[in-house]
């Protein structure tokens, strides 16, 4: 990625300003791809001040804004822990499909416990080879078949 692939023309902002956001942005990904190692916390309809999310999560050191077009994509990364801790609730789960599929197949958060507490509520959209890991331990960003 360069300076090139980022619009910094924004009506009423200064380049300058804009180019320090994206500068925190990227200093801040290295962060990001620590976050499912640490204990989550996650609030739906997030706002704050100008950003607007489907939902967001923090790791309480930083926290990532998702839209949701069809599929979560990541909108906004802010410093610290921005939740509404009233509106928040812990992460459990976090489970994937293949792009296309219809079945979540990959565990990416949580564990066999989790699994099985939902299990009710989501087993029709879970692939079976995911569900027969229920009754294991912690199952963080394993596969299945």
């Amino acid at each position: 990625m360069t300076e090139a692939d980022i619009d910094f023309d924004k009506p009423g902002r200064l380049e300058k300003d804009i180019k320090g956001a994206v500068r925190k942005k990227i200093n801040g990904l290295p962060f990001y791809t620590g976050m499912m190692e640490k204990e989550l916390v996650a609030q739906e309809n997030f706002t704050k001040n100008n950003v607007i999310c489907s939902i967001a999560a923090t790791d309480r050191s930083m926290t990532i804004g998702y839209i949701n077009n069809r599929v979560a994509v990541p909108k906004s990364l802010l410093n610290g822990d921005r939740l509404d801790n009233d509106k928040a609730g812990r992460v459990e789960l976090i489970i994937r499909r293949p792009a296309g599929g219809r079945l979540f197949s990959e565990l990416v958060f949580g564990d066999g416990e989790a699994l099985g507490k939902y299990r009710d509520k989501i087993g029709t959209l879970i692939d079976p080879c995911l569900l027969e890991l229920c009754g294991g331990g912690n199952m963080r960003e394993e596969k299945s078949a």
